[in-house]
């Protein structure tokens, strides 16, 4: 078998979309640079479909008009060179295939690709009722970990954990991370999860796994008043708009949590008037009259 260092170069001529989707994701996921995700790719590529023999592999004279990727392969991807060499593959059109199998892929199945040591250290915790610490936006949280879901059209991979302090009333102590902003988790103690030795908060959490956003609404109503202007900006307003349960003369109740109210309805400003719950309506009161105050100045 052939050894690999360090310093070893790989040129792959790709095409410019598949060069394109592997900046963004380098760029997305806060990676050191292609040749980072060239290896996490390369390091996984049992994973993603194999091809059938060297003759399905493109030559790369079709690329020729495409600038060539460039980077080095690490040491540790010695079993994918391996591989490579016992069935006969070319190793550059080799790299191009995985690479564009990985593409390819939904954006929330490139998250967890990517987030593979991650994912199998949450799996453990999962399994096994454990509390995890964890880096998420360079802060340390210890909580518990309670299911791994995707949002509409699969387009994030989310992980939803338990904080206890997180929030005054316990049941609302969930919160939804963004798996590819998860780092360096440690498990604790098998059986040390904090949700599971209590049936409403374990009951809470079976109910956001079923009905999953990723503002985790489901149990959760705001009522608003529009405007007639606010009830077009609802209508025009796709983009994590509530779900509607009434409208009554333009009062409108939502399923819809806080957090989801302060980001939807927070650019409505005088178009929509939060009348319940009290804490929301409170919260924009306080935000519009520091907002008046500062135009003032």
């Amino acid at each position: 078998m052939n050894t690999i260092n360090a310093s070893q170069k790989i040129k792959v001529a790709v095409p410019s979309l598949v060069r394109e989707q592997l900046l963004l994701d380098v760029n997305d996921y806060g990676l050191r640079g292609i040749g980072e995700l060239c290896n996490i790719i390369l390091c996984g590529y049992a994973e993603l479909r194999a091809p059938e023999k060297d003759s399905a592999l493109p030559d790369d004279s079709i690329f020729k008009n495409a600038p060539p990727l460039q980077f080095s392969l690490h040491k540790g991807n010695a079993r994918f060179r391996n591989f490579a060499d016992a069935h006969a593959l070319r190793l550059a059109p080799l790299c191009r295939h995985y690479f564009e199998e990985y593409v390819n892929l939904p954006r929330a199945r490139r998250e967890l690709f990517i987030k593979s040591a991650e994912m199998g250290c949450i799996s453990d915790a999962i399994r096994n009722r454990a509390a995890v610490t964890l880096s998420y936006h360079g802060k340390q949280r210890h909580c518990s970990p309670c299911f791994i879901a995707f949002s509409k059209a699969q387009a994030r991979a989310y992980l939803v954990i338990y904080e206890p302090g997180h929030d005054k009333d316990p049941l609302k102590c969930f919160c939804a991370l963004r798996l590819a902003c998860v780092k360096d988790v440690a498990i604790g103690d098998a059986g040390t999860a904090f949700h599971q030795n209590d049936f409403a908060l374990s009951k809470r959490a079976k109910e956001l796994e079923e009905h999953f956003d990723p503002y985790l609404c489901y149990g959760e109503m705001v009522k608003v008043r529009l405007t007639d202007e606010g009830e077009k900006m609802l209508a025009r307003i796709a983009t994590n708009r509530p779900e509607t349960i009434s409208n009554e003369y333009g009062v409108y109740t939502f399923v819809c949590s806080q957090l989801l109210a302060q980001r939807y309805f927070g650019q409505f400003l005088a178009e929509a008037e939060i009348l319940e719950p009290a804490t929301l309506r409170e919260w924009f009161k306080k935000k519009l009259a520091e907002s008046v105050a500062r135009y003032k100045k």
